[in-house]
């Protein structure tokens, strides 16, 4: 893809973002709107976008990560991290506060061979380094099974996984409430990915302190009546604020907790295949204890 045809696709696939955060509809007046409002913001995101891909191509996609987490951040408290095999099919499973949770986790990683199962909005699907990390879902029944097949096909070539079992944003368990019941909503899949490929070694992972106190109460944010559309307005309040000068110190205090590793043969010999995912959503939550007593 060439790179105007490239910058095009970001900037729309950005507009297209922006509109999904605010709750507005996507058409002509207000994607005008959105380009007229936040022209400097765009232009900035895309500049990192094209960075943090060449920085994948020269150095890793954790090295990208790292340096997109720094500008989103300060320094990531990180635990656990021994517990991330450096070779071998790896699951990680972690909560998904929204924003750049996921790059926060990716930075920490001690290997380059990372697929992210992502859905939503594609807009790393393009971009030529990037892409090749990247199960795109649109969270149709046909491409989540698609998707899912190839998880297991890259942990079947001994590669490391990363996904987000709910689907959809969960609270940041930092600044907000009922974080811990939400492992209730994870996917089966994880439990059906360990039974089918029973060498690969999960690790949960706990992540907080992407979303700032002041963005998830804003009076924009608390507008929203549900849980997800006021994280997806808080989300784009702080990356606003943010990035609307480039020299904006860090924002949010990430931390990141590893749990520790199991494989699928001794889950299923520990509690059975039936009881698997009840117990990984026991290990989850046992690990956000963990996590918020670190605080």
């Amino acid at each position: 893809m060439q790179d105007e045809t490239l910058k095009e696709y970001l900037y729309n696939t950005s507009v297209d973002g922006i509109l999904f955060s605010l709750n507005l509809p996507n058409v002509g007046i207000t994607r005008r709107l959105i380009g007229g409002l936040f022209g400097n913001l765009l232009s900035y995101i895309l500049d990192v976008a094209v960075e943090y891909d060449g920085i994948i191509a020269d150095q890793s996609l954790p090295a990208a990560c790292a340096w997109i987490s720094s500008k989103c951040g300060h320094p990531i408290q990180v635990h656990g991290a021994e517990h991330i095999p450096a070779e071998g099919p790896v699951l990680l499973v972690a909560n998904h506060p929204g924003y750049f949770e996921g790059m926060a986790i990716t930075a920490q990683l001690p290997r380059n061979d990372l697929k992210v199962l992502v859905g939503g909005i594609p807009y790393f699907s393009k971009l030529p380094n990037m892409k090749n990390h990247i199960m795109y879902t649109n969270r149709s029944t046909e491409q989540n099974i698609q998707a899912l097949r190839m998880a297991i096909q890259h942990l079947r070539a001994g590669g490391i996984v990363l996904i987000f079992p709910t689907g959809h944003a969960d609270p940041d368990p930092d600044c907000m409430q009922g974080a811990h019941r939400r492992f209730e909503d994870w996917s089966d899949s994880i439990a059906l990915i360990m039974r089918r490929e029973p060498e690969t070694r999960l690790v949960p992972v706990i992540v907080s302190g992407i979303l700032e106190p002041q963005f998830v109460n804003h009076p924009l944010a608390r507008r929203q009546k549900e849980m997800v559309p006021r994280q997806r307005v808080a989300g784009f309040l702080q990356i606003y604020s943010q990035f609307k000068t480039a020299d904006r110190p860090p924002m949010s205090h990430p931390r990141v907790t590893f749990g520790a590793a199991v494989d699928g043969q001794t889950l299923i010999q520990q509690v059975g295949k039936n009881a698997m995912m009840s117990h990984i959503i026991n290990m989850a939550q046992n690990l956000l204890a963990d996590h918020m007593a670190l605080r």
